[in-house]
């Protein structure tokens, strides 16, 4: 992974580490608010930093294909056995087992994730 961090996380925890410092038992009711607000936009800041989409921004190009292939592969096994009927589901009213449709059920959840993340299956 890179070394770079980004800004924001910087950000937040240099407030962080000063706001440590603060006795808050002392404080005036009014510095405590603008505390709890500057904590709550730095939180904020810090959140919007590490969202999936951040995370993988921060992964080399390699490491962005490798990802690809493990959602692919995921993605491929589920297809092979779920399109495989089994007994269960020729006696199953939807033609579909437990088993089976719990793969369709990944195979969706996967290709939701690789699209959230960027990378496409």
């Amino acid at each position: 992974m890179p070394d770079t961090v980004d800004p924001r996380i910087t950000t937040a925890r240099e407030y962080l580490t000063r706001a440590r410092r603060r006795t808050i038992t002392t404080m005036p009711p009014l510095a405590l608010m603008r505390e709890l607000a500057e904590t709550r936009m730095r939180l904020g800041h810090a959140l919007d930093a590490i969202t999936p989409a951040a995370l993988l921004v921060s992964l080399t190009e390699h490491q962005q294909d490798t990802l690809h292939l493990v959602f692919a592969e995921a993605i491929g096994t589920r297809e092979r056995r779920a399109y495989v009927k089994c007994p269960d589901c020729n006696e199953s009213a939807t033609s579909l087992c437990s088993a089976h449709a719990s793969d369709f059920d990944a195979i969706s959840e996967y290709t939701d994730l690789a699209r959230a993340l960027g990378v496409s299956a």
